[in-house]
């Protein structure tokens, strides 16, 4: 149970806190995974801020909402 609030609360905390970004391109698809074969799941527009999870060379993980979370290309968004 304490593993599970630490891990709860880290992960808010991230999210509220950690890392931002804002959508560059006109229109970013969200996928799966972190390559173009990946399912896409929703779709961003400019302007749109996101929190970052993870970074990886070409690709970041973003939570856009609780249920709203995948991968973008690291040069659709721009780190704040």
């Amino acid at each position: 149970m304490l593993i599970f609030s630490i891990t709860a609360l880290y992960h808010f905390y991230e999210t509220t806190h950690g890392t931002q970004a804002v959508i560059l391109d006109r229109e970013v698809s969200v996928r799966s995974g972190f390559d173009d074969s990946s399912t896409e799941l929703f779709v961003l527009h400019a302007g749109t801020r996101v929190a970052v999870e993870k970074k990886s060379k070409d690709f970041l993980k973003i939570c856009f909402s609780d249920d709203k979370i995948g991968w973008i290309k690291a040069k659709e968004a721009g780190l704040i």
